[in-house]
């Protein structure tokens, strides 16, 4: 199964999507991967980095 967030930029997707049962529709995943896209990395090729990256938003 693969999950598209809405709103990431604003931190405000995933709490919705919990808040609306994503858990109890489609079960609880076994992992997650994280993507992003970066305007200094050509097409075709990814990037790693450890730890959070380009994390705009903060949830309190």
């Amino acid at each position: 199964m693969l999950i598209g967030q809405p709103a990431e930029e604003i931190g405000v997707g995933a709490k919705t999507m919990l808040d609306e049962g994503l858990y109890e529709q489609f079960g609880v995943p076994d992992y997650g991967i994280g993507l992003h896209c970066h305007p200094t990395i050509p097409a075709g090729q990814i990037g790693i980095a450890a730890g959070i990256y380009d994390g705009n938003s903060r949830i309190s």
